[in-house]
Order: C-alpha cells, then sequence, then structure tokens
C-alpha cells in the first residue's frame, strides 16, 4: 500500500523532497521507487476510474481499469451523461431518455396502455 501511495504521488508529478516530507520517508527511498517505477512503466498501465496503476495484461486486450468495481464506476457515470430523443411507441410523444438509449415509452402508463392493447 505504501508502495502505491508514492507510485501515485510520483505520477501526480511531485518531487522526492515532498514525497519525503509528505510520507515521513527518506528521499534515497523515493528515488529508488522512482527509479523502479520508470523500469516497469512498460508493464503496468494507469486506471481510468481511479487512477492507480496496475500491472498491464500479459495477452489479450489491454485493461484500462484495475477492477470491475472501477470499471462498472466509469462506466456508469457516463451512462448518466448520455441524453437520446426518442418517440413514445404508444402516444408519439417526443422524449428524452438519460442512459437508457433503446427506451420505448416515455411513461409506465403508455407501457401499460400498449401492453393491454397487446394482450385485448
Amino acid at each position: 500500500m505504501h508502495n502505491t501511495k508514492v507510485d501515485q504521488l510520483i505520477l501526480d508529478g511531485w518531487s522526492n523532497s515532498e514525497i519525503s516530507k509528505e510520507l515521513n520517508v527518506s528521499v534515497n527511498t523515493i528515488k529508488s521507487r522512482r527509479s523502479k517505477l520508470k523500469a516497469k512503466s512498460s508493464n503496468t498501465r494507469i486506471c481510468l476510474q481511479c487512477g492507480l496503476l496496475f500491472p498491464e495484461s500479459k495477452k489479450g486486450r489491454h485493461k484500462n481499469f484495475c477492477s470491475n468495481q472501477c470499471r462498472f464506476a466509469y462506466w456508469n457515470e457516463r451512462k448518466k451523461d448520455i441524453k437520446t430523443i426518442h418517440i413514445c411507441a404508444n402516444c408519439g410523444k417526443t422524449f428524452i431518455s438519460k442512459g437508457n438509449p433503446n427506451k420505448r415509452y416515455c411513461s409506465r402508463k403508455c407501457y401499460c396502455e400498449k401492453v393491454k392493447e397487446h394482450e385485448g
């Protein structure tokens, strides 16, 4: 956990002396960690959600997130920002949907009316 904090501060652009004072660690320890970070930087990635370093996948596609939790959080945040315009399949009214590009009805009432129409 300690190395993760050091790595994060290095990536955020902190100097060795600033990190040393912040974490109460010797400057030489920070220098050592910085050189190790440079050596392994080609084998690590930065999570798009939390910004932490995580090991790169050895095979398959490159991952962009350190965990499923971060992946879900990232996409759920983006999903809320997406707004799409639809036409209600029941009443024909135009409505805006947030997060669901496949929405067909403007309200629960319209949905129920359409279902009853098909049943009876």
